[in-house]
């Protein structure tokens, strides 16, 4: 009897206490929500109710200077960029220059990358975000001697309201 005394005083504790406590749905936190994850666990994220993004990609193979035309109602979001060309080269260091046009002001990007003398190529590889508005022209190319290089852009394009 006196185990069953304490069974019962306990569950009254317990449905005391759940009385009391307020149920909060995911729809209404009363806090922002905190994600602790390390830098090697990062959580993926992806962008939700836009369907505009057209992947984009292209190859350019500079003997002196390309452009990318950016089309008529799109943003153009360049995310990565890759380069190489022959390390025989004339310049020392591999540097590629991205021109790009928002809201008419130009803007210079220079990435550079040093030679790695054992393949006979200098390379470059960069995550980057960089923006271009609707028809305007992205200019691309490499500082020094360019020749017999090619440069890889990737990103998306997005339509502009």
């Amino acid at each position: 009897m006196k185990y069953y005394t304490k069974f019962a005083n306990i569950l009254t504790l317990i449905t005391a206490f759940t009385a009391m406590t307020p149920t909060i749905y995911a729809s209404g936190f009363a806090a922002p929500v905190q994600v602790a994850n390390p830098d090697t666990s990062p959580v993926p994220v992806r962008v939700l109710g836009n369907t505009s993004y057209k992947p984009f990609q292209t190859s350019l193979y500079i003997d002196t200077s390309t452009t990318i035309n950016v089309p008529a109602g799109k943003r153009l979001v360049i995310e990565h960029f890759s380069a190489m060309r022959p390390i025989e080269h004339t310049a020392p260091v591999l540097t590629v220059r991205i021109v790009t046009e928002i809201n008419g002001d130009f803007v210079y990007h220079f990435f550079s990358q040093a030679p790695l003398a054992d393949y006979g190529w200098e390379f470059a590889d960069r995550m980057i975000k960089l923006y271009a508005d609707p028809s305007t022209k992205v200019t691309v190319d490499y500082l020094g001697d360019p020749a017999g290089g090619a440069i890889m852009v990737s990103g998306y394009l997005e339509d502009v309201n």
